[in-house]
């Protein structure tokens, strides 16, 4: 069980980049089209892993194409969900993704035969799952805008497909193979946005006039990233990809603690509600996602 240990330092990570992320679209690049074109070009981070055990004697074509096009959708899943974090608070439009993500890739794991779960880690899933959703709720009631609900949707569909596919290519290829390939999909998706010409002038505009700070907080936060991504996909690498993307109510406990810490100096930013409602609702969100963690480690 490794995986678990890789999956919950990943989760950490990804939960101080979101945060960051978060920032970065309300003060520095208010275009969620914007920031992840820059998240995709920097997907050539990948080829300084070559050196590491990269070889072209086992990579079949169908791996190579899994990889790239996982990348691809990852890349099209950050834009629906920045924009749906744009316009709610960043634990709930997480949560709401996560829940949705997790449900479809075990749906898709299942169907296709990569995997089965036992009894114990489908109710570990379910918790998980269900505390993901919890954190999603505003005061006991399902009030997301259509909107959000429908960007929520579209994340989730391609973060699972992104994820199923990179699971099918590591079967197929090894480890780094695919995910240096996974990558460079990631960076052929911005290379995608320049051929749309709003984004391509979006892009130039904004070079000209960002600030220092915004590149230095960008480029920190993509390498935290990154670090905490090829931690993410290690453990996806080793073990369950449902029960992993289940886990990511972990990832929504670490948002919130963040969010809700820093929502008391920046609140125009970091939306997370205080309310005693919503501190207790969350609270017994967090007390599943342990509770899912628990049977997990048994």
């Amino acid at each position: 069980m490794d995986w678990i240990i890789f999956a919950v330092l990943a989760y950490f990570g990804l939960a101080l980049a979101v945060v960051f992320d978060k920032l970065l679209l309300e003060k520095y690049i208010p275009r969620p089209s914007l920031y992840a074109a820059y998240v995709g070009l920097l997907g050539f981070y990948g080829w300084f892993l070559a050196p590491f055990g990269f070889s072209s004697d086992n990579l079949t074509f169908s791996a190579a194409f899994f990889s790239i096009l996982s990348g691809l959708f990852f890349v099209f899943a950050l834009i629906f969900f920045y924009w749906g974090a744009q316009r709610d608070e960043i634990s709930r439009i997480a949560g709401l993704s996560g829940a949705f993500t997790a449900l479809l890739i075990w749906f898709l794991a299942s169907w296709l035969e990569i995997e089965n779960l036992k009894q114990l880690e489908i109710l570990a899933f379910f918790l998980l799952v269900s505390g993901g959703i919890l954190i999603s709720f505003r005061r006991g009631h399902f009030n997301f805008s259509v909107k959000t609900l429908f960007l929520g949707a579209l994340a989730a569909l391609f973060f699972a497909f992104s994820l199923i596919l990179i699971k099918i290519a590591y079967s197929k290829t090894g480890f780094l193979n695919a995910y240096i390939l996974g990558r460079s999909g990631e960076f052929l998706a911005g290379l995608l946005f320049l051929i749309v010409p709003s984004v391509r002038r979006d892009i130039f505009s904004h070079l000209k006039i960002v600030s220092k700070k915004a590149v230095a907080i960008f480029l920190g936060n993509k390498f935290l990233a990154a670090g905490s991504f090829l931690l993410l996909n290690y453990a996806v690498f080793l073990g369950s990809v449902s029960l992993i993307q289940a886990l990511q109510g972990l990832q929504y406990v670490f948002v919130l603690i963040l969010a809700s810490a820093i929502s008391f100096k920046t609140p125009w930013i970091f939306k997370e509600e205080t309310s005693f409602s919503a501190v207790f609702q969350k609270g017994f969100a967090v007390l599943t996602i342990i509770a899912g963690i628990i049977l997990l480690a048994l």
